[in-house]
């Protein structure tokens, strides 16, 4: 059974995650500072998921925007990622998180993982989606 019951769940999910993320100012402003833009291409749930300095976009307004880095992945995927019970290493080798765009961006976002999973497990309470 998939972590998100439908697109509708994830985007709510998603959507308040990465609001209080680009919000939170440890998170937020090392994110920004970045110049970093990411797409993430979800399946199971179908969704399209934008995130930059301006904000959050979904779906269809995403298809005008040049994300410096993509990643595609399941639900359920990115459910354990933001949890960090994800092994990244082996699920980039197993085509579990596809990813495109320069990795030395995509390393300077390591250090906010930290926070952003404490910050995601909250979301998890409050929409009673497994830990495990």
């Amino acid at each position: 059974m998939a972590v998100f019951r439908d697109a509708a769940q994830a985007q709510q999910v998603l959507g308040e995650f990465w609001t209080e993320m680009l919000e939170d100012p440890e998170v937020g402003t090392k994110l920004k500072d970045t110049g970093m833009s990411a797409l993430f291409k979800i399946s199971d749930p179908n969704l399209l998921l934008y995130i930059d300095e301006g904000g959050i976009l979904w779906n269809e307004d995403t298809s005008n925007k040049q994300p410096v880095v993509t990643f595609a992945m399941s639900g359920d995927v990115i459910h354990l990622f933001w949890l960090k019970k994800l092994n990244v290493a082996k699920a980039l080798a197993t085509r579990q998180v596809r990813t495109k765009g320069p990795i030395p961006k995509v390393m300077k976002l390591m250090p906010l993982l930290g926070p952003a999973s404490q910050i995601y497990v909250k979301y998890c309470d409050k929409y009673d989606l497994p830990m495990e």
